[in-house]
């Protein structure tokens, strides 16, 4: 699976929970999070 967009981080996340996606793993360190700027990802993420 792609990387959510930065651009388009609230969308991209919104669209994998439509599709029925329930765990995400990140990777990332947190200087990558913040270059791809993906800090709110976890937020979204928890967002019901």
């Amino acid at each position: 699976m792609p990387k959510p967009s930065g651009e388009w981080l609230e969308d991209d996340i919104a669209h994998y929970k439509t599709v029925g996606l329930t765990d995400v793993v990140s990777l990332l360190r947190s200087d990558e999070i913040d270059e791809l700027n993906l800090l709110d990802e976890e937020f979204f993420l928890r967002q019901s």
